[in-house]
């Protein structure tokens, strides 16, 4: 057994916080709470904290997007096994002139 300090193995890496990984993604928070609330991102929780395992983060990081080529469009996401995670309209308030 080594002399090491440190708790977890060397193969074991901490689990991503929902702040954290909503930082390496340079994304929102709440839209790793939505990839967790559809289904695309696995977490587990420890009481009211939600964790998300590395393996799940790299699992994510490399399954590929589909993308279909148009005549019409060069590019378009296309939902394949992942759902399309669009932004919900605004509301604008009508233009008042007096």
């Amino acid at each position: 057994m080594s002399n090491s300090s440190h708790i977890l193995p060397e193969h074991d890496i901490r689990p991503y916080s929902v702040p954290q990984l909503a930082e390496r993604w340079g994304c929102s928070d709440s839209m790793i709470r939505k990839l967790i609330n559809l289904g695309e991102l696995k977490c587990f929780r420890i009481g009211a904290l939600i964790r998300i395992a590395a393996a799940e983060v790299e699992r994510f990081e490399t399954t590929p997007v589909p993308v279909q080529q148009t005549a019409t469009t060069s590019s378009v996401p296309v939902a394949g096994d992942r759902k399309v995670i669009g932004r919900k309209p605004r509301k604008r308030s009508p233009i008042v002139r007096s």
